[in-house]
């Protein structure tokens, strides 16, 4: 019983991550959020609680508060490669590409075998209609994690924008065997 479980000790963190969790399971989105926001007041530090609250910020369309989380775990962990990937998808839906990519500089310079970043990095090569270095980077990021859909997805999208439909179409279709719920690997797609 989680209501017990705080009543009797309202500091303990795992409670709110436990109880976050359940609301997840049942797509009660903004009582996930309130359950991570109960547990950042209790634990200000906590870098995967932001993470995670940002992550729902982001899924539930609230960009900004998404993004105010990212610079919160940038921070915490200034030294994170992850901190700067945090941050990326947000900056991307606020129409901020040039930050988003600065971010990708910045993380990949402090581990260049972030698979993350040199997909978001893809993305945002393609955004510049620049597929060649958007092709290049998905490929890496493929050879350090051959199971990045969105590595797959990217990759795929420079592929189409270049009219080489063939390729695009295997990689569509390989991001949709590693992640059968990728919209925009299905949605890519449905275009080649």
């Amino acid at each position: 019983d989680f209501k017990k479980a705080i009543e009797l000790g309202p500091k303990y963190i795992d409670v709110y991550v436990n109880l976050a969790q359940i609301y997840a399971n049942r797509n009660q989105w903004d009582k996930c959020v309130d359950a991570m926001s109960k547990c950042i007041k209790e634990n200000p530090r906590s870098v995967e609680a932001y993470r995670t609250r940002s992550q729902l910020f982001f899924l539930l369309t609230r960009y900004g508060d998404a993004l105010y989380d990212a610079n919160k775990i940038v921070e915490l962990e200034p030294n994170s490669s992850n901190s700067y990937a945090s941050r990326v998808g947000p900056l991307i839906a606020l129409k901020r590409q040039n930050e988003a990519f600065n971010d990708c500089v910045r993380g990949l310079s402090l581990d260049p075998k972030n698979s993350l970043l040199y997909a978001q990095r893809a993305a945002l090569y393609m955004f510049r209609e620049q597929y060649e270095y958007g092709i290049a980077d998905a490929t890496k990021a493929i050879a350090l994690n051959a199971k990045n859909a969105a590595a797959y997805v990217n990759r795929g999208a420079c592929y189409a924008a270049q009219e080489k439909y063939p390729q695009a179409a295997a990689d569509l279709i390989k991001a949709t065997a590693i992640d059968p719920k990728d919209k925009d690997a299905w949605r890519n797609l449905g275009s080649v």
